[in-house]
């Protein structure tokens, strides 16, 4: 009876962890696209949201090894109109160490004022931008040339 527990259990155990290991084969790591998809969104996130430490931990580490947080915000998370942002595409070279994420920015315009009056109400419009995502570290970055 020990013999057939033991066996009965070396039995169970090997179909568990071939249970395990087939759910493994089924995933797939995420393309370099969705990689980048992912992280454009999250780094507009932060920037319509106006959290400059979050949206600058999305810049290249070579951009941040010369560029400071302040700096950043500076030029990059001041007021904003922009309300809503979607990431369109994402193409990558054939060597996929750099693509391109073209998101659409919706964003209302501020009021014209006349005389100290609004002259109109403010629009909502839309803009498409193309933005360069790099792997640097193993990892992938929004690119930012460096301010001088």
């Amino acid at each position: 009876m020990l013999q057939f527990d033991f066996v009965s259990r070396a039995a169970c155990c090997a179909s568990a962890a071939g249970l395990v290991l087939a759910g493994c084969s089924g995933m797939t790591a995420s393309t370099p696209e969705d990689a980048v998809r992912q992280r454009a969104a999250a780094y507009w996130e932060a920037r319509v949201a106006g959290k400059a430490e979050a949206a600058y931990s999305f810049a290249a580490p070579s951009y941040r090894s010369v560029t400071s947080l302040d700096r950043f915000r500076n030029q990059y998370v001041g007021p904003t109109y922009v309300f809503a942002v979607e990431v369109i595409s994402v193409t990558c070279q054939e060597k996929a160490s750099v693509c391109t994420a073209r998101t659409r920015l919706d964003f209302r315009t501020p009021p014209v004022l006349v005389g100290g009056r609004p002259a109109a109400l403010p629009a909502v419009q839309s803009t498409h931008r193309d933005e360069r995502w790099i792997m640097e570290d193993r990892n992938w970055w929004r690119y930012f040339d460096p301010v001088k």
